[in-house]
């Protein structure tokens, strides 16, 4: 499962207590002034290997960049909710993870299987990870 690009996610109370005790994500509490009270800063702490491009389905080219479906990443040493691919800013969380958020009926989280996942990369990068 994918959540899109890993920056700096503020949450909400509820997806703060939703995800308590998953494992590879800590959330640190925030202040957001003149705004609501409770949010925190999601931190995934959780690796996994690299993604492999040469594993994804080329959907279509445009010049020297063609649009790929599919994120297939070597699986968590240890077993992690969410984790960081080493070479890409992705957030991928685990099976687990996309059934507590689903099931806390959360607004604006948007979860993308990872292998329906749709990415334009460049050419280049196609070759496997070393």
């Amino acid at each position: 499962m994918s959540l899109g690009f890993p920056t700096l996610y503020a949450v909400s109370p509820r997806f703060s207590t939703a995800i308590q005790g998953l494992a590879g994500v800590v959330v640190a509490p925030i202040e957001i002034q003149n705004g609501p009270d409770g949010y925190g800063v999601l931190g995934a702490i959780g690796r996994c290997g690299a993604v492999d491009y040469g594993r994804s389905t080329q959907v279509k080219r445009m010049g020297d960049f063609i649009l790929v479906r599919g994120l297939y990443v070597d699986e968590p040493r240890e077993e992690v909710d969410f984790a960081v691919p080493t070479n890409r800013e992705e957030l991928l969380i685990s099976q687990r993870a996309a059934d507590v958020i689903t099931g806390a009926r959360l607004d604006n989280v948007r979860i993308v299987s990872v292998k329906e996942e749709e990415f334009h990369i460049n050419e280049r990068d196609l070759a496997p990870p070393t």
